[in-house]
């Protein structure tokens, strides 16, 4: 990490990065737990692999503009200006809100491909179309507010099992409403 931005092509940048590199090494430590508790990697012997998992989030982040190296470059050499009276910290600051609201809208504009998803409803409140998530399932109702866990006694609840006890709870209510 010390090393980083060899490939960043404005030689400013790349200079203040290889003063600063990216992070601090506890900073890093941190963020590589943080991979590890959300199943982004794993480790085998000494060596950190991306799960299959972290190599979707990577395909599908990796020509977005929060994966550009170059903005870190460009935020350092900004931090430094503004460290020497030569930039505004109030126009640094619009700039990262500008950028946070420029990410954030075309992340949010990708469609996600959902795997050929169950289309379930919720068996609170029998009208809503469940969210299918890695660690829950809910109901997008805030009122309902129906949610269950995918993860029951340590085991991981796929979608065919997480259809069948769906559909299987909701024949079960139908029958005793009667």
């Amino acid at each position: 990490m010390e090393n980083c931005g060899k490939e960043i092509e404005n030689v400013e940048e790349r200079k203040a990065l290889q003063n600063v590199g990216i992070g601090t090494p506890a900073t890093r430590a941190a963020i590589i737990e943080t991979l590890f508790s959300r199943d982004y990697i794993k480790r085998e012997k000494k060596t950190l692999f991306p799960t299959e998992k972290g190599l979707k989030v990577y395909d599908f982040i990796k020509e977005k503009k929060i994966a550009d190296a170059a903005m870190t470059g460009e935020w350092e050499l900004a931090l430094q200006k503004i460290e020497n009276g030569e930039a505004s910290a109030e126009d640094f600051q619009l700039e990262i809100e500008n950028y946070t609201r420029s990410i954030t809208e075309e992340l949010l504009s990708v469609s996600l491909n959902t795997e050929n998803l169950p289309d379930l409803i919720c068996p609170k409140c029998k009208t809503m179309h469940l969210l299918i998530r890695d660690k829950i399932v809910k109901c997008p109702d805030a009122v309902c507010n129906w949610i269950l866990f995918r993860s029951i006694c340590g085991v991981q609840l796929n979608v065919k099992k997480l259809k069948t006890l769906l559909i299987r709870k909701d024949y079960a209510s139908k029958r005793n409403d009667k």
